[in-house]
């Protein structure tokens, strides 16, 4: 992935089609500390811990900013608490730094049916469950220091897991998934011995099953959520020797002719 540095001071911009539904999003450029701010608005930062409870953050810099070594020398990340009733998708920039069979995400709720997660194999597979339905291994892979954009959706009648933008395993799954009771954890599991060898560097989560189009927009772009909205004004392309006033976001005048640079609209004369 060559998708350049996140912000350094990452915010999300409300009005990007991706903020709607957005419930957590941890740019991890926090730099030190043992919570993870959340910028998605809703204040569900994260703890960084231990599987014995106590705080180890071990934050690392990426290719695209701070990112986070949860291996099992350092701390899991406790989400703390997951949104979502039927559709929901969660995605996770990382890398990983050996083959293993350990977790990028996972979390138990009460019973099977609440039971989601994303595995890697030994082998450089995939695996995806969400529901009580069985684990799915992705058409594409994963190799020793490669970065990949992981991205699961579910949206009440398939579970579709994407790598670096690309569909890599869907499944039918009319399991109502509900709020997940237990505290969902990124970067491993509920137990010890399943922490994710590499490097964390993004972790989003949605209370919606986001569409292919937005999981492609969002691979090819991952930073443009955390970019401000443009001014009104440049929206707008005065034509030669014609004046267009305006003042922050707020179009105060133009002539009579002009035209959109979005929607190519030209008023009559």
């Amino acid at each position: 992935m060559n998708v350049g540095v996140k912000p350094q001071n990452p915010v999300v911009n409300r009005s990007h089609p991706l903020a709607k539904g957005l419930a957590a999003a941890l740019p991890m450029q926090d730099g030190g500390g043992g919570i993870l701010r959340d910028v998605s608005g809703h204040g569900r930062d994260a703890a960084l811990y231990l599987y014995g409870g106590v705080p180890v953050p071990q934050f690392k810099q990426t290719p695209y900013g701070g990112g986070i070594d949860p291996s099992a020398k350092a701390p899991g990340m406790d989400m703390y608490m997951f949104v979502g009733q039927l559709g929901r998708t969660v995605s996770v920039l990382f890398k990983a730094d050996s083959l293993q069979a350990n977790y990028s995400f996972g979390s138990y709720g009460p019973g099977w049916t609440n039971r989601w997660y994303m595995q890697l194999q030994s082998d450089g597979t995939i695996d995806t469950r969400i529901g009580s339905a069985g684990a799915v291994t992705s058409s594409i892979g994963y190799s020793v220091g490669e970065w990949i954009h992981y991205v699961v959706t579910y949206d009440g009648a398939y579970a579709n897991a994407y790598i670096n933008g690309v569909l890599g395993s869907s499944q039918a799954n009319s399991t109502l998934v509900g709020d997940v009771a237990g505290r969902p954890t990124i970067g491993g599991f509920n137990e010890a011995g399943y922490v994710l060898d590499g490097v964390i560097a993004d972790v989003r989560i949605w209370n919606r099953g986001l569409k292919a189009s937005e999981v492609a927009a969002l691979y090819q772009d991952p930073w443009d959520l955390y970019r401000p909205a443009r001014p009104v004004r440049d929206m707008y392309r005065a034509k030669p020797g014609i004046a267009v006033k305006s003042k922050g976001n707020k179009l105060l005048q133009t002539s009579r002719n002009f035209s959109m640079w979005q929607t190519g609209f030209r008023r009559r004369r």
